[in-house]
Order: C-alpha cells, then structure tokens, then sequence
C-alpha cells in the first residue's frame, strides 16, 4: 500500500521532470531558429557561420 503511494509519487515526478526538460529543449531551440532566422534577414554570410558551429 504504502510503496505503491512512493511508486506514484515518483513517477508524477519523473513525468513532470522529464516534460521539463522538453519543454526546456523546446523553447532553446525556438529561440535559436528565430536567431538564425534573424540573421538571415540581417546579412547573409552568418548563418554559414553557425552552420559551421552546430
């Protein structure tokens, strides 16, 4: 009874970690394409640049 209360405890937290951290992954990578995107715009030899850092 009372393991299977830490058992659901610890998997709520395991999901909410791990959605987190999508989230996280999501938004840094949001953020990057609209930089690059931005850059486009801006002047045209950066993003062979960037593309040579990734």
């Amino acid at each position: 009874m009372v393991w299977m209360l830490i058992m659901g405890v610890l998997f709520a937290a395991l999901v909410i970690f791990s959605l987190s951290v999508y989230l996280f992954v999501e938004t840094e990578t949001q953020r990057k394409a609209r930089l690059a995107r931005e850059a486009v715009k801006s002047e045209p030899e950066v993003p062979q640049k960037m593309l040579e850092m990734f």
